[in-house]
Protein backbone atom coordinates (compact mmCIF):
# COMPACT_ATOMS: atom_id res chain seq x y z
CA UNK A 1 0.00 0.00 0.00
CA UNK A 2 3.01 2.41 0.80
CA UNK A 3 4.60 1.68 -2.51
CA UNK A 4 1.57 2.36 -4.20
CA UNK A 5 0.89 5.01 -2.42
CA UNK A 6 4.61 6.70 -3.50
CA UNK A 7 3.83 5.55 -6.83
CA UNK A 8 0.85 7.69 -7.00
CA UNK A 9 2.77 10.52 -5.75
CA UNK A 10 5.06 10.79 -7.83
CA UNK A 11 2.98 10.37 -11.00
CA UNK A 12 0.86 13.26 -9.77
CA UNK A 13 3.88 15.48 -8.80
CA UNK A 14 5.23 14.58 -12.73
CA UNK A 15 2.63 16.57 -14.25
CA UNK A 16 3.38 19.87 -11.88
CA UNK A 17 5.63 21.95 -14.07
CA UNK A 18 8.43 23.93 -12.18
CA UNK A 19 7.17 22.19 -8.52
CA UNK A 20 9.04 20.10 -6.44
CA UNK A 21 7.48 17.12 -3.80
CA UNK A 22 8.66 15.29 -1.10
CA UNK A 23 7.56 12.56 0.66
CA UNK A 24 8.64 12.37 4.06
CA UNK A 25 6.99 9.28 5.43
CA UNK A 26 3.62 6.79 5.38
CA UNK A 27 1.08 9.13 6.52
CA UNK A 28 1.66 10.60 3.09
CA UNK A 29 -2.06 10.63 1.16
CA UNK A 30 -2.82 10.65 -2.49
CA UNK A 31 -6.04 12.52 -4.15
CA UNK A 32 -7.21 11.30 -7.06
CA UNK A 33 -7.17 14.19 -9.93
CA UNK A 34 -10.14 15.84 -10.09
CA UNK A 35 -12.73 16.20 -13.46
CA UNK A 36 -13.20 19.92 -13.76
CA UNK A 37 -16.78 19.23 -15.46
CA UNK A 38 -18.00 18.03 -11.78
CA UNK A 39 -16.85 20.55 -9.81
CA UNK A 40 -18.15 23.57 -11.98
CA UNK A 41 -21.74 21.83 -11.62
CA UNK A 42 -21.11 21.57 -8.33
CA UNK A 43 -19.95 25.08 -7.66
CA UNK A 44 -23.01 26.32 -9.59
CA UNK A 45 -25.50 23.90 -7.65
CA UNK A 46 -26.57 24.26 -3.89
CA UNK A 47 -24.04 22.94 -2.03
CA UNK A 48 -24.13 20.17 0.01
CA UNK A 49 -23.04 20.03 3.73
CA UNK A 50 -19.80 17.55 4.06
CA UNK A 51 -17.41 16.83 6.58
CA UNK A 52 -16.05 19.59 8.24
CA UNK A 53 -13.37 20.33 11.44
CA UNK A 54 -13.43 22.92 13.64
CA UNK A 55 -9.83 24.97 14.11
CA UNK A 56 -8.67 28.24 15.40
CA UNK A 57 -12.68 28.65 15.78
CA UNK A 58 -13.20 28.76 11.73
CA UNK A 59 -15.23 25.86 10.48
CA UNK A 60 -13.21 24.67 7.58
CA UNK A 61 -15.56 22.67 5.50
CA UNK A 62 -14.43 20.25 2.30
CA UNK A 63 -15.62 21.72 -0.94
CA UNK A 64 -16.44 25.15 0.31
CA UNK A 65 -14.39 28.61 -0.83
CA UNK A 66 -11.18 28.84 0.55
CA UNK A 67 -10.15 31.88 0.34
CA UNK A 68 -11.98 33.78 3.46
CA UNK A 69 -11.04 30.42 6.49
CA UNK A 70 -7.10 31.04 4.84
CA UNK A 71 -7.21 33.92 5.26
CA UNK A 72 -8.57 33.89 9.06
CA UNK A 73 -6.22 31.25 9.79
CA UNK A 74 -3.58 33.24 9.47
CA UNK A 75 0.27 32.68 8.28
CA UNK A 76 0.69 28.86 7.44
CA UNK A 77 3.80 27.42 9.12
CA UNK A 78 4.12 25.85 5.31
CA UNK A 79 3.36 25.96 1.96
CA UNK A 80 3.41 24.37 -1.53
CA UNK A 81 1.76 25.30 -4.88
CA UNK A 82 2.01 23.11 -8.43
CA UNK A 83 -0.32 24.01 -11.75
CA UNK A 84 -2.75 21.39 -11.81
CA UNK A 85 -2.86 18.07 -13.67
CA UNK A 86 -6.86 17.98 -13.48
CA UNK A 87 -7.82 21.37 -14.80
CA UNK A 88 -6.89 24.70 -14.96
CA UNK A 89 -5.31 26.24 -12.15
CA UNK A 90 -3.17 25.89 -9.14
CA UNK A 91 -3.21 23.20 -6.38
CA UNK A 92 -2.40 24.38 -3.37
CA UNK A 93 -1.34 22.95 0.56
CA UNK A 94 -0.84 24.63 3.37
CA UNK A 95 0.46 23.22 6.98
CA UNK A 96 -0.70 24.64 10.03
CA UNK A 97 -0.33 23.61 13.43
CA UNK A 98 -1.74 19.73 13.52
CA UNK A 99 -3.59 20.13 9.92
CA UNK A 100 -2.55 19.99 6.29
CA UNK A 101 -5.22 22.07 3.95
CA UNK A 102 -5.29 21.51 0.31
CA UNK A 103 -6.79 23.17 -2.00
CA UNK A 104 -8.04 23.22 -5.69
CA UNK A 105 -8.45 26.39 -7.74
CA UNK A 106 -12.20 26.56 -9.75
CA UNK A 107 -13.15 29.50 -12.32
CA UNK A 108 -10.44 31.57 -10.27
CA UNK A 109 -11.86 30.81 -6.65
CA UNK A 110 -9.79 28.49 -3.96
CA UNK A 111 -11.98 25.82 -2.44
CA UNK A 112 -11.29 22.98 -0.11
CA UNK A 113 -9.80 20.01 -1.19
CA UNK A 114 -8.44 17.90 1.60
CA UNK A 115 -7.69 18.13 5.69
CA UNK A 116 -5.53 16.15 6.56
CA UNK A 117 -4.98 15.77 10.36
CA UNK A 118 -1.13 15.55 11.43
CA UNK A 119 -1.56 15.38 14.97
CA UNK A 120 -3.70 14.79 18.15
CA UNK A 121 -4.21 17.75 19.45
CA UNK A 122 -7.73 18.50 16.56
CA UNK A 123 -10.28 16.45 16.73
CA UNK A 124 -12.96 15.99 13.64
CA UNK A 125 -16.08 17.95 14.36
CA UNK A 126 -17.66 14.81 15.94
CA UNK A 127 -14.54 13.82 18.75
CA UNK A 128 -12.27 11.43 16.89
CA UNK A 129 -8.58 11.94 17.64
CA UNK A 130 -6.10 10.21 15.72
CA UNK A 131 -4.72 7.14 18.29
CA UNK A 132 -8.62 6.68 18.86
CA UNK A 133 -9.68 2.80 19.42
CA UNK A 134 -11.19 1.83 16.20
CA UNK A 135 -14.50 0.94 17.91
CA UNK A 136 -15.25 4.35 19.30
CA UNK A 137 -14.68 5.43 15.55
CA UNK A 138 -17.75 2.81 14.99
CA UNK A 139 -19.44 3.86 17.77
CA UNK A 140 -19.24 7.75 17.28
CA UNK A 141 -20.10 7.47 13.18
CA UNK A 142 -21.75 3.97 12.85
CA UNK A 143 -21.27 1.56 10.01
CA UNK A 144 -19.08 2.89 7.44
CA UNK A 145 -19.90 2.60 3.50
CA UNK A 146 -16.67 0.83 2.80
CA UNK A 147 -14.10 -0.99 5.24
CA UNK A 148 -11.38 -3.16 5.06
CA UNK A 149 -9.53 -4.84 8.61
CA UNK A 150 -7.51 -1.10 8.53
CA UNK A 151 -9.63 1.35 7.36
CA UNK A 152 -13.20 2.51 6.98
CA UNK A 153 -14.25 5.23 5.24
CA UNK A 154 -17.85 7.34 5.76
CA UNK A 155 -19.17 9.49 3.07
CA UNK A 156 -21.37 12.40 3.83
CA UNK A 157 -22.98 15.35 1.31
CA UNK A 158 -19.93 15.02 -1.68
CA UNK A 159 -17.14 14.48 1.06
CA UNK A 160 -15.67 11.67 2.21
CA UNK A 161 -13.55 11.02 5.45
CA UNK A 162 -11.17 8.00 5.82
CA UNK A 163 -9.73 6.32 8.99
CA UNK A 164 -6.71 4.24 8.89
CA UNK A 165 -6.10 2.10 11.74
CA UNK A 166 -3.08 -0.39 12.87
CA UNK A 167 -3.51 -2.51 15.77
CA UNK A 168 -7.02 -1.31 16.07
CA UNK A 169 -5.91 2.11 16.51
CA UNK A 170 -6.37 5.49 14.48
CA UNK A 171 -3.04 6.19 12.66
CA UNK A 172 -4.50 8.55 10.01
CA UNK A 173 -7.43 10.71 9.76
CA UNK A 174 -8.06 12.38 6.12
CA UNK A 175 -11.11 14.48 5.04
CA UNK A 176 -11.95 14.92 1.01
CA UNK A 177 -13.64 15.79 -1.72
CA UNK A 178 -16.01 12.73 -3.54
CA UNK A 179 -16.09 15.35 -6.70
CA UNK A 180 -14.57 13.86 -9.46
CA UNK A 181 -14.56 9.98 -8.23
CA UNK A 182 -17.78 9.58 -9.79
Amino acid sequence: MKKVLVCLSLLLAGCASESTMSINDSSTNVIVPLQAENLQTASLQQEVAGFQVEYKNHTIIINQPANEILNNLGEPMSYFEADSCAFLGKDRTYMYGGLEVATYELEGIEHILSINFMDDIIPTSEGIYLFDESTKVIEVYGQPVQQTANMARYVKGDSQLDFIFKDDVVVSMFMSTTLGNQ
